[in-house]
C-alpha cells in the first residue's frame, strides 16, 4: 500500500488551509482515512485542521481541503502561546 499526494497550503491573518488530492494505491479500500494539517511557528502549535475521508477506495483520486476557521494568532506574535479552544 502506498500514498502519493499533491497540496498546497496558504496562510493568512484570517486562515489556515491546505488542499489537494491523495492517491491510495493498494487493493482493500479503507473504511476511512484521517488527514491532519497543523501550522507551527518556532516550534509551537498555533492552529490546525482536520479531514476525513470516508470509502477510501484502492487506484483512486480523492480530493480534500483543510481550512482553520478565523485564525487567532496570540498577542507577541505566531510563537507565543494561547490558551487551548474549549
Amino acid at each position: 500500500m502506498t500514498t502519493e499526494m499533491d497540496f498546497q497550503t496558504a496562510i493568512n491573518s484570517r486562515f489556515f488551509k491546505a488542499w489537494g488530492s491523495l492517491y491510495f494505491k493498494g487493493y482493500t479500500p479503507l473504511p476511512y482515512l484521517i488527514l491532519n494539517a497543523t501550522l507551527f511557528s518556532n516550534g509551537i502549535k498555533v492552529d490546525g485542521a482536520g479531514y476525513m475521508l470516508i470509502d477510501v477506495g484502492p487506484n483512486e483520486s480523492h480530493s480534500f481541503d483543510l481550512t482553520t476557521g478565523e485564525l487567532q494568532v496570540p498577542s507577541g506574535g505566531p510563537g507565543a502561546l494561547r490558551p487551548p479552544r474549549l
